[in-house]
């Protein structure tokens, strides 16, 4: 039908005050309380519509169709409120299987916005009317009465939830590689940004607090997969994005945190291939579906509020440290404020307290606090709870290798814990957290997870701060290394079980503080490196006789390492 019309039926509409009577025109206060019930009822309605044509079998017919006249119950007796027509002769009311239902709809919803008080017919630009659009949407959401909220919410529950895929009957348009593509990598930028979040964040929740958006995301990326599975690369990046997301949904988060750069790597690698690709498939720009849309919009809301969920829930732990801490530095100020005042001296002046002059102890290591710094804590401390979170995540990837029988991402584990220095972040933890009942609890489990040989562990673990970096420098330190330091390697040296010692890359990666990309470029570069004693391939990786790469370690880390690997308690 012609724009013209159309316009002709939108003049009608507000010019007719109900039902084709010629009464006076409609009084805008009262049409304007009434449009934000009439929006959302009108916008469930097209939602339905959108639903019944592209995702057949969403819903059952019979829920369909009871939905769908609920809401236009609700719109007639809106319009009929503020004094619209409801259904003129020209203008029939729809059902859910007529073919002209969203066109429909779409005028009314059309007729509705010219009552808003922000409407402005010389608004251009298809973004700025759709960012207008949402935002008088959002706004009547809040407003509007509890039961055409109800309604709304179930449709836009079936829409995130059991539309996932479209497939309308005879119509192959949806299935287009340049779709599919277009579909998986908005897709994938949502999953990139919840594994990145997991990554940075400081703490995390088991089950995760998004798991439905999840597993919801893995269906529609699998299915994207396979449709584009002919084309180079997508099944890489599908087993990556599997695989970051299994760790995701089977609650394994220290394999994405432990080591963030491997992470980030593969990321990068989904990333690339997916915009090559994008070269030779070409794009797509065409709409997306309503429930399409009501599924991204969805991810992003609940990412977001997630991640500020997380942060606050982690502030308030350390403000229950930095409380507990500023509550001992006012007791011992008391005291020597009495001291002084009874021996005659006079407190000290608040010029003493001028910036970067000391001006009381920090309650949890006994140090300096000056006047730089925030809070109750000084420097040191604050900076070793953001390192608790990172030993604290280490500790969990441990525990989901051995649940899973992973002795090498374990040992991995154990090495990356040495390379941090955890005998330092243990203390730190216990400084910083031990003043409050949560903190105290943290700390037993950390402990608890760390000590195998509890009198060996628990000697170290009680000792202070001064005493224990000593032993974190020379943790790795034993004699001196076997062979010369040109990196050839002597005889193999077997461990007391009799067994010759064999790592991976990965494992050596983590003793020395480097990447394994970095291990990788020096072995290529270096004529005298040795060579693999087990060659990897199919999924495995290359192993090397720890005795003979030792040397060659050490001669490029300038690190002395100990004849045996440090391989986690069991």
């Amino acid at each position: 039908m012609s724009d013209a019309n159309n316009s002709d039926r939108d003049r009608d509409l507000d010019r007719e005050p109900g039902n084709g009577d010629e009464k006076s025109s409609p009084d805008p206060a009262t049409v304007r309380r009434s449009l934000p019930h009439a929006i959302i009822a009108v916008v469930a309605a097209r939602y339905l519509c959108q639903i019944h044509r592209f995702y057949p079998g969403a819903i059952e017919s019979n829920e369909g169709n009871q939905l769908f006249e609920e809401l236009l119950s609700r719109l007639t007796f809106y319009f009929a409120l503020g004094g619209l027509p409801v259904w003129p002769e020209y203008m029939p009311r729809p059902t859910l299987a007529s073919p002209d239902a969203e066109q429909t709809l779409d005028w009314i919803l059309n007729a509705l916005l010219s009552w808003h008080p922000d409407w402005d017919d010389s608004r251009q630009g298809r973004d700025a009317q759709t960012a207008w659009l949402q935002k008088v949407v959002n706004d009547a959401d809040g407003k509007c009465e509890p039961e055409v909220r109800r309604l709304s919410d179930r449709v836009i529950d079936i829409a995130v939830v059991d539309c996932r895929i479209p497939s309308p009957r005879d119509d192959a348009s949806f299935q287009t590689p340049q779709r599919s593509l277009r579909m998986l990598m908005l897709y994938w930028h949502r999953c990139r940004t919840i594994v990145m979040n997991e990554v940075d964040a400081p703490i995390g929740a088991r089950p995760h607090g998004l798991l439905d958006l999840i597993v919801n995301l893995k269906v529609r990326l699998t299915h994207y997969c396979d449709l584009l599975s002919s084309y180079d690369g997508i099944p890489e990046v599908k087993r990556t994005i599997l695989d970051l997301l299994s760790s995701l949904i089977e609650g394994d988060f220290g394999d994405l945190s432990v080591a963030p750069d491997w992470t980030r790597t593969r990321v990068q690698q989904v990333e690339n291939i997916l915009q090559t690709l994008r070269l030779t498939v070409g794009g797509h720009d065409d709409d997306l579906t309503l429930p399409e849309q009501a599924f991204l919009t969805e991810v992003d809301r609940a990412v977001r509020e997630y991640g500020v969920r997380l942060q606050r829930e982690w502030d308030e732990r350390l403000a229950a440290a930095d409380r507990a801490g500023t509550l001992t530095t006012a007791n011992s100020q008391g005291t020597e404020t009495g001291e002084s005042a009874a021996s005659g001296k006079s407190a000290p002046s608040d010029a003493a307290s001028s910036k970067g002059e000391p001006v009381d102890s920090c309650p949890a290591c006994g140090g300096e606090r000056t006047a730089d710094d925030r809070g109750s804590l000084c420097r040191q401390c604050r900076t070793h709870k953001g390192k608790v979170a990172e030993l604290w995540r280490a500790v969990l990837f441990h525990d989901a290798c051995l649940k899973r029988g992973d002795t090498q991402n374990a040992e991995r584990a154990w090495s990356r814990l040495r390379s941090l220095g955890w005998l330092t972040l243990r203390d730190a933890a216990q400084r910083v957290l031990n003043s409050t009942e949560e903190g105290e609890k943290l700390f037993d489990r950390i402990r608890g997870r760390l000590t195998t040989n509890a009198d060996e562990w628990n000697e170290l673990l009680d000792r202070p701060l001064g005493d224990l970096l000593p032993l974190v420098e020379s943790s790795c330190e034993t004699s001196a290394p076997a062979g010369d330091r040109d990196g050839d390697a002597g005889e193999p040296v077997e461990e007391d079980t009799g067994q010759l010692q064999y790592v991976t890359l990965d494992q050596c990666a983590a003793l020395v503080g480097r990447t394994k990309d970095t291990l990788y470029r020096w072995l290529r570069k270096d004529p005298h490196a040795p060579e693999p004693d087990v060659e990897g391939g199919g999924g495995k990786h290359h192993e090397f006789l720890w005795s003979r790469i030792r040397p060659w370690l050490e001669n490029k880390s300038g690190r002395r390492l100990p004849e045996r690997f440090p391989v986690w308690p069991r």
